[in-house]
């Protein structure tokens, strides 16, 4: 599997991303009591092995929400400054235990690549 940074699609820098960050900071700003959490990453990852619909309905049935794009094929795991180290291991745990399952043939729930 491989991950990329946040704000790029395959490794190239979005400007789509900045200005979608510019535009959420100028709309909360306008509120009184809303603030834009400046700690929130968006980890990409994909894999040339694995059908990440398999990875992602099997995430699903242990409890992860996770984004997807079809085009490239990424899963997408938002990150946040609550997000303890406990979690990450979880996470990541699961995640080996599925990419096993997955392939070993044991796992089949599918979910769509989408947002």
């Amino acid at each position: 599997m491989v991950a990329t940074p946040p704000g790029t699609r395959n490794g190239r820098s979005s400007l789509g991303w900045v200005n979608l960050r510019r535009s959420t900071a100028q709309q909360a700003a306008a509120y009184e009591n809303v603030r834009l959490i400046e700690a929130m990453l968006m980890l990409a990852f994909g894999s040339t092995d694995i059908d990440l619909t398999v990875v992602r309905g099997e995430m699903s049935k242990l409890g992860w929400i996770l984004l997807g794009t079809a085009d490239p094929p990424l899963i997408n795991l938002p990150i946040d400054a609550a997000i303890t180290d406990r979690v990450i291991d979880t996470f990541l745990d699961d995640l080996r235990q599925v990419a096993a399952r997955i392939r070993g043939g044991n796992a089949s729930a599918r979910e769509e690549l989408r947002y």
